[in-house]
């Protein structure tokens, strides 16, 4: 930091267009400042009055400072990818017969080719609202599909007659209390939703 702070910016540009061009001349308006090489740290250095800088060191200290900012955004974007959802569950009341569901099972009632639970039962599929988090995370892993995906499969479906998509219903907590009224119903909700009302049938990690 002292060295950052000891050094101007407008200073660090000249050198770098200077070392840039192969140049070993005073820079303009700089008398007594001048570039010299110096064996053994993989670069040129600067030579100030009383100051020797490698400019390897310069020139990584100048591109940190400049891209911060990008740093910033690719933090967020890794907090914001799948590796960072939380966990997620298929439900169903804890009325129900049903005691487990596969991933395949899960897809196939929520693509509407199946609508029946495994021991018995209707399974009457619903979502949540579009652009849920949960949602994305739900068919992502168990459908391998992604929103586009899902929209173009059931305009499809609906245009040759063959089923309707899934009723929205809101967040994990509608879900949850719609799930848990009726024992034919199936969803999926955050894995912090789930309390004595419901059944968890598949864990989506």
């Amino acid at each position: 930091m002292e060295l950052l702070h000891g050094v101007r910016w407008h200073v660090m540009k000249h050198i770098a267009a200077w070392l840039k061009a192969d140049q070993r001349r005073p820079v303009p308006g700089m008398a007594g400042h001048f570039v010299k090489a110096r064996p053994g740290l993989g670069g040129s250095n600067v030579r100030l009055p009383g100051l020797a800088v490698n400019f390897v060191f310069l020139r990584g200290v100048m591109f940190m400072h400049k891209n911060i900012h990008a740093v910033i955004i690719a933090a967020g974007l890794v907090l914001l990818s799948p590796c960072a959802w939380a966990e997620a569950v298929v439900i169903v009341s804890a009325r129900s017969a049903a005691t487990a569901l596969t991933e395949e099972q899960a897809s196939d009632i929520f693509l509407g080719k199946i609508n029946a639970l495994p021991g018995g039962g209707m399974a009457v599929p619903v979502d949540q609202s579009e652009g849920s988090a949960v949602r994305s995370q739900f068919y992502t892993k168990v459908s391998s599909k992604t929103s586009a995906q899902m929209k173009a499969y059931w305009s499809k479906q609906i245009f040759s007659g063959k089923g309707q998509a899934p009723k929205e219903v809101g967040d994990s907590a509608a879900v949850k209390a719609l799930v848990a009224a009726n024992p034919n119903i199936v969803g999926y909700v955050d894995r912090d939703a789930v309390d004595a009302t419901v059944k968890v049938l598949l864990s989506i990690k």
